[in-house]
């Protein structure tokens, strides 16, 4: 995981690029009896401002085609999310 962080004022900022591989593993799938190897990077922004927290970003940035063994609909041969992005607002209150 690639991580900057700045700090403002009250406000802090980080841009971050991360990497998650799984090499190749045993599954109970109906397709194969092995998931392939794959690299799936991420990015994002979070913005931090004492119970503020405020991010967004992108998963699965190159659009990778994967079978997540962890995930139960894989065994049905569908495969594990696509290029998505996101956008979180999480206000602490206690």
């Amino acid at each position: 995981k690639l991580q900057f962080e700045k700090k403002f004022k009250k406000t802090e900022a980080k841009v971050f690029i991360s990497a998650n591989y799984l090499g190749k593993m045993p599954t109970k799938t109906l397709l194969d009896e092995y998931s392939n190897n794959y690299l799936i990077y991420n990015a994002g922004i979070i913005l931090r401002k004492s119970k503020y927290t405020f991010s967004f970003g992108c998963q699965n940035l190159l659009d990778e085609i994967y079978y997540n063994i962890i995930a139960p609909l894989t065994y049905y041969g569908i495969p594990g999310v696509g290029r998505n992005f996101y956008v979180r607002f999480i206000l602490d209150i206690f």
